[in-house]
Formats: structure tokens, sequence, C-alpha cells
């Protein structure tokens, strides 16, 4: 048998069922908090748009939150898959603060990044929908909220990623408000 590993959500895949077709296995923990980072959406997306992306910072009063899953080791290979592991992302091993303690955990962080880059709508709101799924400070939220996403210029694809009913209201609500 093997240990469980576990695995830090900060980006679209806080929300559980999109984690969930990449990693069937994927179970919930807790919310985790990685201190002295700080979260961007700067990752060069193979798509043109800005990802989800960590970035060290030094400062102890940053903090990124995000979801701790537990996952088979025999998935994680799904999951850098989808993460472009070596191209897209590298993955880390960090550990972060958690109501049960300090957890070691992997994640990714980008590889390329251009801070010029803004999400699409769709993107962010995955994020959003992980965030508040998982109950996350409402401050957070409403920081990842404030950040500046676009339309994605695909209506194929957007409309791909927004199956999930809350998705696609939130992904309607960026378009029409046009602010986030």
């Amino acid at each position: 048998m093997t240990d469980p590993i576990y695995y830090f959500a900060y980006g679209s895949n806080l929300c559980r069922p999109r984690l969930q077709q990449r990693v069937p296995s994927a179970t919930f923990m807790c919310q985790g908090q990685l201190l002295a980072y700080q979260l961007r959406f700067n990752k060069v997306g193979l798509d043109g748009s800005g990802k989800g992306n960590i970035e060290q910072t030094g400062n102890i009063d940053d903090c990124v939150w995000g979801a701790v899953f537990r996952v088979q080791a025999s998935e994680v290979s799904h999951l850098d898959k989808a993460e472009s592991l070596g191209v897209g992302y590298e993955r880390l091993n960090l550990r972060v603060k958690t109501p049960k303690g300090n957890m070691s955990v992997f994640t990714y962080f980008a590889l390329l990044k251009d801070d010029e880059l803004r999400p699409f709508h769709w993107y962010k709101a995955y994020v959003v929908h992980g965030a508040r799924e998982h109950r996350l400070p409402s401050s957070y939220i409403q920081e990842i909220q404030a950040v500046l996403s676009i339309s994605d210029p695909d209506s194929q694809r957007s409309q791909q990623n927004t199956l999930l009913p809350d998705i696609a209201q939130l992904n309607q609500d960026l378009r029409r408000d046009k602010v986030q």
C-alpha cells in the first residue's frame, strides 16, 4: 500500500468537478494556505491567455489559499499531462498550513510567465467557483474576482469550459459586466 499523496490546488483545479475529470480519485481534505506566496494569472497558456500561477514573495503577509486533495499515485501522471509538466508547469513539493497542521503537498508553478496576460472569463470562473466551493475567505475570493479577465475569442472552447451550470453563470456575468 502506498502512502497518500496530497495535491494543493489554487487555480482552476480548485473546482472539484474539473479536477475530478483529470484525476477521478481526487478527494477534498481541507483548506490550505501557502504563506509568503501570491496568486498570479501570468502563466503563459497554450491558448494565449493567462493561467494561475504561484510566486514566492518572501513576505509572510502574502498568502495563497487553496484546497488540499488526496490523490492516488497512479493518477498523478494524468494531472502532470493536464498541466503540461515540463513545458507549462513544473511540479513543486512544499508545505502548506492547514487546520490539521502543516502538510506536505505537491503543486505546480509556471515555467513561462508574462505579466501582461489576462485569464479568460471562463478560466477565472473556475477559480472563483472552486474558492467558493471550498469556502475560502471572502476577502480572498474578492481579490480573485477583482482580477481583470477577458473574453475567449474561441466561442467553442469557451462553451466547452462552461458546461457546469455555476461556471456558465459566472462566465455570463463576467462577460456582461466586463469589469473583472
